[in-house]
């Protein structure tokens, strides 16, 4: 699990049959963070065909019973960043920057 001040860059939001997958690189935990705010490296876009493709395979296969469960799926309904029983975990939210969050969207 990710801690509370973690950065993060958003490589994709991808939807394929109904589900959706989103890609995030999870970035150094020091001022570093900054230096991917305004740059885009070509193996980003490697990164997220892959991730696609595999996505792609596993929507395909035959769902693992344990994570099929009503307990499970309660637990993990709420979106990334959200708390089900409060508000967002991210109460200052920008598209382009949230502190401890998400940095930048690639696209």
């Amino acid at each position: 699990m990710a801690a509370s001040s973690s950065h993060f860059l958003i490589l994709d939001k991808y939807e394929y049959h109904g589900k959706t997958q989103i890609t995030l690189l999870h970035l150094p935990n020091d001022k570093r963070w900054k230096l991917f705010q305004n740059v885009k490296f070509s193996v980003f876009d490697d990164i997220v065909n892959d991730t696609r493709k595999r996505f792609e395979n596993k929507c395909g296969q035959e769902v693992i019973p344990e994570l099929a469960t009503h307990e499970w799926l309660k637990r993990c309904f709420a979106p990334l960043g959200i708390i089900a029983e409060t508000s967002s975990v991210l109460p200052q939210w920008n598209k382009k920057m949230a502190s401890c969050a998400f940095i930048q969207e690639i696209g």
